[in-house]
């Protein structure tokens, strides 16, 4: 299963653990403490999200019996609900130490454990409040759904097997389906499907299907789920999409993307699917603008400032960017850092592009073309050894990269040494022979050398490379009028004429 159908799992997971938290530890609570104790007051006031009230009763238990299990749980389930997960964690390990029979702690242990993005030893935890409460519908539900979570769909159609038929909830379907996809019983998986007729069962069941490479079964699900009638929620739309993008319709896809998107405007997910749609098609601008309103909700997002920037470079936008790659400059992911740099580079930014290349390197050592931003960096500062070193570092990560290369003959061109940095843009055509750049300026050292015929050849070249850059029929121009053939010459600088100003089409 992909990673989005993993994050697809975690959210029933997320939604199970509710239910489990909410029942388990009732059970558990109920047959200790009496209706009018401070327990079970923190109790109806955790249930109201009280977190405050239910904080001062529980302490007051606490300050006289620091050891009570019960009463570090609750506190547990409070910093839970507080976000702060590793205080929670601390809680709940003590009230386990003090009471390794009450399951509840497990369960949320299990659950901050989850929070933590600890996936390990939340199925850990889980497996011991199995152990504990083997008829706990509940649990072996949320453990399979950790399991399928974890790839091991083989353990998570085990843990659901244990459970009575007439036992199993609806809710489980979705990931005994996607375990038996996984475990190739797609017949099986099948039939379970068409059996429910609950809206949004079908839905969850299409997502399934959808992450599990099956499109055409996702759409036999939503269809199922649109013919009761009822009103379909943003989601629906958005699955609709990706199952017609998947299976090749990608006009019906975007329609579908734009249902959902004007039914719930400030989804990330539902924008970003639809740009990574724009963008397959080749339509970055459109692209890069779905990805600026996702920006303008959540301007601090990776997940939204990575594919921003690139689609924002494919649309000529590169400059529009400079607040998001600052932002992406603060992440802890070398990656993020690279993409960052490609910007300042880009903006004439070296000071803060070079130091972000650096760590990115320390990571990726054998990124050549985060060597070649290095060595364009240092370039642009005039440290051309610094430079060279950076250029020469990329060819050993890649002896046939022909932009470092290509930039190792720029330095010995800026030198003045015209036969060295010939011999070095000769080697990068032999890598690369459709460069723009390398031809026009190997093109120039031809000429330069006496050596017209060669210079004509590669000029020739560069102009069917693009036919509309105007330094190439300056040069050809030059070249042909060299050779004596007037007429071509003639035709050159007409075409050399009629471009436009300098600069009006000239690339770097």
């Amino acid at each position: 299963m992909n990673s989005r159908g993993r994050i697809s799992l975690l959210v029933w997971i997320t939604t199970a653990i509710v239910i489990v938290t909410g029942s388990g530890f009732c059970q558990t609570s109920k047959s200790r403490v009496t209706a009018k104790s401070p327990l079970n007051q923190a109790r109806s006031e955790l249930a109201r999200r009280d977190l405050n009230s239910a904080e001062a009763s529980v302490w007051k238990v606490l300050s006289s019996d620091p050891n009570n299990a019960e009463a570090l749980l609750l506190l547990g389930v409070i910093r839970d609900e507080q976000q702060r997960y590793s205080e929670a964690e601390a809680v709940l390990q003590r009230a386990a130490q003090l009471d390794p029979k009450l399951a509840a702690v497990h369960i949320y242990l299990g659950k901050t454990y989850l929070s933590e993005n600890k996936l390990p030893q939340s199925v850990e935890e889980y497996k011991q409040a199995e152990d504990m409460e083997p008829n706990n519908v509940e649990v072996r539900v949320t453990l399979a759904r950790l399991y399928a979570a974890s790839g091991e769909f083989a353990s998570a159609l085990t843990t659901l097997k244990a459970i009575p038929p007439a036992r199993l909830p609806e809710e489980a379907l979705p990931v005994k389906v996607a375990s038996l996809l996984a475990t190739g019983n797609a017949d099986e998986a099948g039939k379970i499907a068409d059996s429910v007729r609950n809206p949004a069962m079908n839905l969850a069941l299409a997502e399934v299907f959808l992450r599990s490479s099956l499109p055409q079964e996702a759409l036999k699900m939503i269809g199922v789920a649109e013919a009761s009638g009822k009103r379909p929620p943003p989601r629906f739309y958005f699955i609709k999409a990706e199952a017609l993008d998947a299976a090749g319709q990608q006009s019906a896809a975007l329609q579908n993307f734009q249902k959902a998107i004007d039914l719930q405007p400030s989804s990330q997910e539902f924008l970003l699917g639809e740009a990574e749609l724009y963008a397959r098609e080749g339509k970055h601008e459109q692209a890069y603008e779905v990805l600026q309103r996702a920006y303008k909700n959540d301007p601090t997002s990776p997940t939204v400032l990575r594919p921003l920037i690139l689609e924002a470079s494919f649309a000529g936008k590169g400059t529009d960017v400079q607040d998001a790659a600052e932002q992406l400059a603060k992440s802890d992911d070398p990656k993020d850092l690279f993409i960052a740099a490609s910007v300042f580079l880009k903006s004439t930014r070296q000071d803060e592009a070079i130091p972000l290349l650096q760590k990115y390197l320390e990571k990726y050592p054998d990124d050549p073309s985060a060597w070649v931003g290095l060595g364009l960096g240092y370039e642009d500062q005039k440290k051309f050894p610094d430079a060279q070193k950076a250029f020469e570092r990329a060819l050993q990560a890649d002896p046939k990269f022909a932009e470092a290369e290509y930039q190792i003959a720029v330095i010995a061109d800026l030198a003045g040494n015209s036969s060295l940095a010939m011999q070095d843009y000769e080697k990068a055509l032999a890598m690369d022979p459709n460069h723009l750049h390398l031809l026009t300026k190997l093109g120039k050292l031809y000429m330069q050398a006496g050596q017209f015929e060669k210079a004509r050849e590669v000029l020739v070249k560069a102009e069917a490379v693009d036919p509309d850059d105007r330094q190439t029929e300056y040069a050809l121009a030059l070249v042909y009028s060299k050779l004596g053939n007037r007429e071509e010459a003639r035709v050159h600088m007409e075409r050399f004429q009629k471009k436009g100003p300098i600069g009006a089409t000239e690339k770097k």
